[in-house]
């Protein structure tokens, strides 16, 4: 943040106070920076969990256990004066039929589907939309077409995240600013 005023002054005294004034609008930009930074990893991180948990609240496997690999994606990286942030798809559960980690990682997370696998089966039928494997528990044809969610886990991601730094960060960061401002006596 740059703070500068075009402004002519010969008077010295008037001159330091103007000097002390911008001395503390700095301290006060920085500090709130510093304090909005930490606070936005935790918030990240419940923004994170809570756009996962949506996912898997839109629907409730029948025939298999969650593994809930999709909360162990998101890798944070706060610098103190910086925030980045990526998905590590080795991290996902390994898909039994459909790429490995980063199988689950494209279809899951990236998609939305709710399971299912897409190929040609042992009998030469191919299924190119994700779709479940029947007969329970054999699993030796294309079934139902599987569900997909109305937005994938990073599609809330980012939808949630663009919230936040439109909505939420320039409210916060004004009144940390206007409270450091008054520490030192500003208003």
């Amino acid at each position: 943040m740059k703070i500068d005023w075009d402004l002519t002054i010969n008077n010295s005294a008037i001159q330091k106070i103007v000097q002390r004034v911008r001395e503390i609008m700095y301290e006060a930009a920085y500090s709130a920076a510093v304090e909005l930074m930490n606070g936005m990893e935790q918030d990240l991180r419940k923004i994170y969990h809570d756009t996962v948990s949506e996912f898997y609240a839109d629907y409730s496997p029948v025939f298999y256990d969650r593994t809930e690999s999709l909360y162990t994606l998101l890798e944070l990286e706060n610098t103190g004066s910086e925030m980045s942030w990526g998905f590590e798809s080795n991290n996902a559960t390994a898909f039994e039929r459909g790429g490995g980690s980063a199988g689950l990682y494209e279809h899951v997370f990236r998609q939305g589907w709710h399971g299912g696998a897409t190929g040609t089966d042992s009998r030469g039928y191919t299924a190119r939309i994700p779709s479940w494997r029947t007969p329970y528990p054999y699993f030796t044809q294309w079934g139902n077409v599987a569900p997909q969610a109305p937005r994938s886990p990073l599609d809330a991601w980012t939808q949630e995240v663009e919230a936040y730094k439109t909505d939420v960060l320039p409210q916060r960061y004004g009144r940390l600013y206007r409270k450091h401002l008054q520490k030192h006596g500003l208003k």
